[in-house]
């Protein structure tokens, strides 16, 4: 089974607004298939860590989140489900990431370099089954949905994402009868030269 890397190289990365990559069909058309035909339902990922509020009713335009330990531990869910989102949260995935990426993150964070090329294979966990005192690089790989917008509103208006995440991936499956508009994802960027500092990257030391 592919990753959502399999077709990037460094050549599709823009450098505006920071460093990222916007690619169509980054899956074969047989996978794509497979997955929307057995993706989860809204009330089936309703049950996952964040739960369901107002009696189980579905609330209006919110995402639902079933994360990588969810994931991992149903052994209801459809194989091919719990197959592809493993594989984003494997070693070889992640190395794959840095491939396209690692220069630009050591451009951007320097003392990342030593720290991100020593990494061994046991150094890869995955949230909120293992933490930072074994793992050094922690993987989250989520199936997601958005509830039924009854009333106009945004899942997540703008915001910067937390800066202990080294990257972040959105894969989105729309059905071909699926004909709703919106819900696209925009890049921002300051609309001044002042220069935006974060300075929490958790357990990254200069060795």
């Amino acid at each position: 089974m592919k990753s959502i890397l399999e077709n990037i190289s460094r050549s599709d990365i823009v450098r505006d607004p920071f460093p990222h990559v916007a690619i169509k069909n980054a899956l074969p058309q047989e996978l794509i298939d497979q997955l929307l035909s057995e993706y989860p339902s809204a009330e089936y990922l309703g049950q996952g860590r964040q739960g369901l509020t107002k009696d189980g009713k579905m609330p209006n335009n919110i995402k639902l989140r079933y994360n990588s330990a969810d994931v991992l531990s149903d052994d209801k869910l459809p194989n091919a489900w719990k197959e592809f989102v493993s594989i984003h949260l494997s070693y070889e995935f992640f190395s794959k990431y840095l491939d396209i990426f690692k220069e630009d993150i050591y451009a951007l964070h320097p003392k990342f370099s030593r720290f991100l090329d020593n990494l061994r294979k046991e150094d890869i966990g995955v949230k909120l089954i293992d933490t930072y005192d074994e793992k050094k690089v922690l993987l989250n790989a989520e199936i997601c949905a958005d509830t039924a917008v009854k009333e106009v509103s945004s899942v997540r208006k703008i915001h910067l994402d937390h800066a202990q995440k080294l990257g972040v991936a959105l894969l989105y499956l729309k059905s071909k009868n699926d004909d709703s508009i919106g819900g696209s994802f925009e890049l921002y960027k300051h609309n001044t030269d002042r220069k935006y500092v974060i300075n929490h990257i958790r357990n990254i030391k200069d060795r």
